[in-house]
């Protein structure tokens, strides 16, 4: 159900604001409205799971209130209040009959995005958290842009009438420093979860992050084959289309892969919290209470 939110989140609401701002049409609209739709059912089960994991219940606890109360106290509550909004947010910009109304919709939900993961991130909250918690924002935003624009760009790709190079060379003049922004917050960001390079292949976390960065520069290295090798090709010949949506269909599933990992974090705490636990352990008083 993690994955499920992060597919609402990027591939639904990056998918409506690709559509709104760069698209300039509904390319792509059964996936993103389908990721829309898994994203806020996700999202409002893993709140009740959550609420389950805390107080050890059986699936059955979460028709009962103490979960879902037990949930709304810990920083996932907010996280997935805020991700629920963002979602129906860009459902209602992608019904709205004006494009302003359309952009200013579509822009709330991708700050949505950011505000989201960047309340209950764990990045979010380690010091300076002045600097990680935008870090986290800029992170989120960006990915939501680019996955949410693999959809549309694969729809349009299908078609092979030409529509699709001029839709790809706006995303393109764009793309380039949204990547560039998302690797260096997310480069800065494992430095600070992990604070060690032995942690990086000494603890689950560090596990997790060394296949994601595996993934990542797979997923870079084929944008980079699209952006310089077929691009051009498509320049010269604009309804030869079928090696982009190979190519891009193939970061598609680099992304699901990415995100099915990344969701591997909700079983292990980064070793900065797992540090600074100890540290604090060492340090706490004891004190033995006998009847």
């Amino acid at each position: 159900f993690r994955i499920g939110v992060y597919l609402g989140l990027f591939a639904g609401v990056g998918g409506v604001f690709f559509a709104s701002w760069i698209g300039w049409g509904s390319s792509g609209a059964r996936v993103i409205i389908g990721a829309l739709r898994v994203g806020l059912v996700s999202a409002i089960v893993s709140l009740g799971l959550q609420g389950l994991d805390l107080l050890n219940l059986p699936l059955g606890g979460l028709f009962s209130f103490a979960p879902w109360k037990s949930a709304f106290g810990t920083s996932l509550g907010p996280s997935l209040l805020i991700a629920i909004a963002a979602m129906l947010i860009a459902r209602l910009g992608w019904q709205s009959p004006s494009m302003s109304m359309s952009w200013k919709l579509t822009a709330a939900a991708m700050a949505g995005v950011g505000l989201s993961l960047s309340t209950s991130s764990h990045a979010a909250t380690a010091a300076p958290e002045w600097v990680t918690g935008p870090a986290v924002f800029v992170h989120g935003v960006a990915v939501a842009f680019w996955v949410g624009a693999l959809a549309p760009l694969i729809a349009l790709a299908r078609k092979r009438n030409g529509t699709v190079l001029p839709v790809l060379l706006r995303f393109s003049g764009v793309a380039v420093p949204v990547v560039l922004a998302l690797v260096l917050t997310g480069f800065g960001l494992a430095i600070v979860q992990l604070e060690t390079f032995g942690a990086l292949i000494g603890t689950r976390y560090g596990i997790i992050l060394l296949v994601k960065l595996t993934l990542v520069a797979m997923l870079l290295g084929l944008a980079a084959l699209n952006r310089y090798v077929v691009t051009p090709a498509l320049k010269a010949e604009p309804r030869n289309s079928r090696e982009l949506k190979g190519g891009v269909f193939f970061e598609y599933v680099a992304v699901l892969l990415i995100l099915a990992v990344v969701a591997g974090w909700r079983f292990t705490a980064p070793p900065r919290a797992l540090a600074a636990a100890a540290s604090a352990a060492v340090e706490a008083p004891l004190a033995i209470h006998i009847h």
